[in-house]
């Protein structure tokens, strides 16, 4: 009588079973890897202009560190202007100016030793930038810009695309802490 060998191989329900796993493996992958992709968009869309929180961490700085704001002579404005906002550093200097210029707002500065002002890019596709002093000592800021929205998940729009944009709105109520009384109110 013969005996009857197994085979040394893997049965059908095996390979079956494992090619479901390993499927069922790539698919979260995917997920994860379009999550990540959206994720990406966003991050280099924030990197492509400065944070606006950054912006208005930098005005209330200027605000608070200035004696006055410029000029000085004008009261309360009714009506929103779009020219430059300058504040009058205390003990004196330069002026700390903001101007909207070629849809970036520009911040420039001179510190006491250099011989030229320091112009800097605070934000990029601004497409409205007005201020208005609402009393002696306090400005309110607006400013319009775009920002390009991150991929959503499982978008198809290639890299090089050109993104969609949003436009956003900021809303700043800044105090001038100076006026000859120091640093603070």
């Amino acid at each position: 009588m013969r005996k009857h060998q197994r085979s040394a191989g893997f049965s059908l329900l095996e390979v079956l079973l494992s090619l479901v796993l390993l499927s069922l493996a790539l698919l979260l992958a995917a997920g994860l890897m379009s999550e990540a992709r959206g994720m990406m968009g966003a991050a280099v869309a924030g990197l492509r202009s400065p944070l606006p929180g950054r912006l208005a961490g930098q005005l209330r700085k200027d605000a608070q560190g200035a004696a006055q704001l410029l000029p000085a002579s004008i009261g309360p404005l009714p009506f929103w202007t779009g020219e430059d906002l300058r504040f009058q550093p205390l003990g004196g200097g330069e002026p700390v100016s903001y101007s909207w210029q070629g849809r970036r707002l520009l911040r420039v500065s001179r510190e006491p030793e250099a011989e030229t002002p320091t112009t800097e890019v605070w934000l990029q596709t601004v497409e409205s930038w007005r201020w208005r002093r609402v009393a002696r000592r306090l400005v309110e800021i607006e400013v319009e810009y775009r920002v390009a929205r991150p991929p959503t998940a499982g978008s198809t729009r290639l890299l090089a695309d050109p993104a969609p944009t949003e436009m956003r709105r900021e809303h700043l109520l800044l105090a001038v802490r100076g006026g000859g009384r120091g640093s603070g109110w």
